[in-house]
């Protein structure tokens, strides 16, 4: 089942103009005249992990993304665009950030998403997976950024979460829903010559979470 955040910005199966017509037509008659050599430009395979989109003469035919199978293409006036449904994911670089302490750490992840609607993902974005990923890195730092030290290490998860909401809220417009999110290494940078107070802060911080989180990764940069 595959859900709409918003409406396309044309509805898809929009009548064609009579001039259409008469190009369609001829090229249905283009078609049976030379078959069975035509047969070899008018057919497409949609594999399983596939949803297609059908656009004649530039739009989007009627019905939508069509499911795996195949199918019968005029040729000269329909072009079949394919969109791979399957999870894909991505890392993030490391991010310097700004914490509220105020802290300076490094920090990457990972993002798991997918295509959601297709129809949405090929008229609202040029490219999809790459709008995704550079919203991802700008949310990831801005969230973070927005944290303590010790939030950082010890809530991954609900961080995680509130980065997986905050970048649904945009990405749904482009039909993209963003599964998972993953907070991995935390550097948290002490240079030579911070405050004494600076240290002491980030070693509380420090003895804080590895009392609360045993597992948790903290390198420390210095």
């Amino acid at each position: 089942m595959y859900m709409s955040f918003s409406a396309p910005p044309e509805k898809p199966g929009q009548d064609l103009q009579p001039f259409e017509w008469l190009l369609v037509i001829l090229s249905f008659i283009f078609a049976l005249l030379t078959f069975p050599i035509s047969i070899w430009l008018c057919v497409e395979v949609v594999y399983e992990y596939e949803q297609a989109i059908v656009v004649r003469l530039g739009r989007i035919q009627k019905g939508g993304a069509k499911g795996p199978g195949i199918h019968f293409l005029l040729p000269c006036t329909d072009t079949l665009i394919r969109v791979d449904m399957r999870t894909k994911s991505f890392t993030i670089p490391f991010q310097e950030i700004f914490t509220k302490d105020p802290m300076t750490v490094d920090a990457d992840g990972v993002i798991y998403f997918r295509v959601q609607n297709p129809i949405l993902a090929v008229t609202n974005t040029t490219e999809a997976v790459m709008a995704t990923q550079l919203l991802a890195e700008t949310t990831f730092k801005n969230v973070l950024g927005t944290k303590n030290l010790s939030e950082i290490i010890s809530n991954r998860e609900q961080i995680a979460h509130t980065i997986q909401t905050t970048l649904n809220n945009t990405t749904g417009d482009w039909g993209i829903k963003v599964e998972r999110v993953e907070i991995n290494d935390v550097k948290a940078k002490v240079k030579v010559g911070d405050s004494v107070s600076t240290v002491c802060h980030f070693e509380a911080v420090l003895w804080k979470a590895t009392n609360r989180w045993n597992n948790s990764m903290l390198i420390i940069a210095c």
